[in-house]
């Protein structure tokens, strides 16, 4: 097995672009870079070597992470402004 500094080495300049890319409100490339990393690490585990390879491993868990946090970061939001709510959805799209 592949340790997760050779990893991330190896998926480095993917994890730029694909976070470069993706635009989540409230969040920065640098900020969605690391998000990906993280999940990396956490997902690594589950990696079988001979089923795919990393980057086709890696490409998934960062799709699927990118949707999470467009998601997250795309909930309803309620304010209160004195004795009314204020609902608020945010209109940013997600890209790849």
């Amino acid at each position: 097995m592949i340790s997760i500094q050779d990893l991330l080495k190896e998926l480095n300049q993917i994890i730029e672009m694909k976070s470069k890319q993706s635009s989540i409100e409230g969040m920065n490339w640098e900020d969605v870079a690391q998000e990906l990393r993280i999940e990396v690490w956490k997902k690594q585990k589950h990696f079988y070597n001979g089923k795919s390879s990393h980057k086709t491993f890696a490409n998934l868990i960062f799709r699927n992470k990118i949707i999470d946090l467009y998601r997250k970061h795309n909930r309803l939001s309620i304010s209160f402004y004195e004795d009314c709510a204020v609902w608020e959805y945010s209109s940013e799209k997600l890209t790849f």
